[in-house]
């Protein structure tokens, strides 16, 4: 018999609802204590075997890195950031970790098409185009970096300019 004043319903006390939260916690510690110590290895095993699982699945296709075929590269910590200049990876699918990345340069002739401007002794302009390709050497991709990182193509470009300007 449940007494309630008029108008208002009397609410459920909180162990006497049957679908609430706070009923089945209880019974999931009754049912971990009860576990013998065997019952109870062997349930952490799984738990940990299945976040185990999870994590490989997770990690393990974030290892795969690819060099393409018009590339070469440099290996390179994502973490600390430092790059290994003395291996230079080429072509090729790699399984590296989820903590590297690679540095890449392009490994096919670069095309500069150019106009230089000069003047002579007498002050008469003279134009000059000129084009040229240029290969970075393997080995020195890590001199390379170095030096410049990857900024070395307006670098490289200027020193042609300036020299093609001082011989003409």
């Amino acid at each position: 018999v449940v007494e309630a004043e008029e108008g208002r319903v009397p609410k459920p006390d909180r162990f006497e609802c049957n679908n609430c939260f706070g009923n089945r916690f209880p019974r999931v510690v009754r049912y971990l204590n009860s576990l013998t110590t065997q019952n109870l290895m062997i349930l952490s095993a799984v738990v940990v075997i299945i976040i185990g699982v999870i994590l490989f699945l997770g990690l393990f296709p974030a290892s795969f890195v690819y060099v393409e075929y018009h590339e070469m590269a440099l290996l390179k910590n994502k973490v600390t950031g430092t790059v290994n200049r003395d291996d230079v990876y080429y072509v090729g699918c790699y399984v590296l970790g989820p903590d590297k990345e690679f540095v890449r340069y392009p490994n096919y002739g670069q095309t500069i098409s150019q106009t230089v401007s000069v003047y002579t002794v007498d002050r008469l302009e003279i134009s000059v185009s000129f084009h040229l390709q240029y290969y970075i050497r393997s080995s020195e991709v890590g001199e390379l970096h170095k030096e410049y990182e990857q900024d070395y193509d307006g670098i490289i470009q200027q020193v042609i300019k300036s020299e093609i300007k001082n011989n003409v």
